[in-house]
């Protein structure tokens, strides 16, 4: 996106309480920021974005939100993000798209990988966890070992007790690799930030033992559900809600001493000037902003971060740095 010639239309939709005439609500929030920029906005870049806007389901802006880019007569970015959170429904034509919003709660999404399993299988959930925890189930899938239900140990006096016992415990560590192996793709794939295991206790240490190296530094447990009928997934949504609150209290608390450190060793700045000058050289590594004020000259730092690959976080709320933007650097700047 960063890449493509502006001017452009940056449209934020917030997200509300959807009801039966959704379809009429969107349109008429739509066509009042549309008149708003209609004398001085690329009338093919208004096009895109309505075509855009109509082609979603009403229902789904309303309730999640949306953000949209144009520029060119195309859309570059179509994406939901809760913008009732930031100003709520607000239209931008000028030479950066205004992000601003967008990445402030994209950095305050957590995504975990929850596996719930037994001896036999695993429901495998790609989970986020929104800001205003608000969880989201964006894809499931279910996998079942080679080695099916055929893991049941023999009772006492059975003929063949111990061949039987072997070949229970063959086909259960059978089942628990072909589901590691699954729990490694979906790591490569999704890139959570958490990777938790829930079920069976017998079953977790099994996968346990066997996921690959970037899931195992990934992985959590609960006790909480399961996928007996008694299992309780209120509980389990509590847990994962409060897990993704720590992750997120945690990965800022980080941040903060990261720059407390790099700002005495010179590798870190803060400071409109400082960052900018930083992030022209493309020697940024991670963009810091304070959750709720806008720094000086935002648009232009995150064009300038992102065409660098450098990554965007957020400060704790008691973390005061000048402009409200810091930057840790790739190396040493005197």
């Amino acid at each position: 996106m960063y890449e493509s010639e502006g001017p452009f239309l940056t449209v934020y939709l917030a997200g509300g309480s959807p009801d039966e005439n959704a379809a009429e609500h969107v349109w008429l929030r739509w066509r009042a920021l549309h008149e708003q920029v209609a004398d001085t906005a690329d009338t093919d870049s208004l096009d895109a974005v309505e075509r855009a806007v109509e082609a979603q389901q009403p229902g789904s802006i309303q309730a999640d939100g949306r953000v949209l880019v144009g520029a060119g007569g195309q859309v570059l970015l179509d994406e939901a993000v809760d913008a009732s959170q930031g100003g709520g429904d607000t239209v931008r034509w000028g030479p950066e798209p205004y992000l601003g919003a967008y990445v402030r709660e994209s950095a305050k999404t957590t995504r975990i990988l929850l596996v719930v399993a037994d001896q036999h299988s695993a429901d495998i959930h790609r989970l986020v966890v929104a800001a205003e925890q608000e969880l989201a189930d964006v894809g499931a899938s279910e996998v079942r070992g080679a080695a099916g239900n055929k893991v049941h140990h023999p009772r006492g006096g059975q003929l063949a007790h111990a061949r039987i016992q072997r070949h229970a415990d063959e086909n259960r560590a059978r089942n628990a690799e072909e589901i590691a192996a699954l729990i490694d793709t979906r790591v490569e794939q999704f890139r959570p930030s958490i990777v938790l295991l829930a079920g069976a206790v017998e079953a977790r240490a099994e996968l346990r033992s066997r996921v690959g190296a970037r899931a195992a530094v990934l992985l959590a447990e609960t006790d909480r559900g399961g996928k007996d009928v008694n299992a309780s997934e209120e509980s389990l949504t509590e847990e994962l809600l409060r897990i993704a609150e720590e992750h997120e209290s945690a990965e800022r608390a980080e941040l903060a001493e990261r720059l407390d450190a790099g700002l005495a060793h010179q590798t870190a700045v803060q400071g409109a000037g400082p960052v900018g000058e930083a992030a022209s050289e493309g020697a940024v590594d991670m963009l810091l902003l304070d959750e709720h004020d806008t720094g000086v000259d935002e648009a232009s730092l995150l064009r300038e971060c992102a065409l660098t690959d450098a990554g965007v976080g957020l400060l704790p709320e008691e973390t005061v740095v000048r402009d409200s933007v810091a930057a840790l650097l790739r190396y040493a700047r005197s």
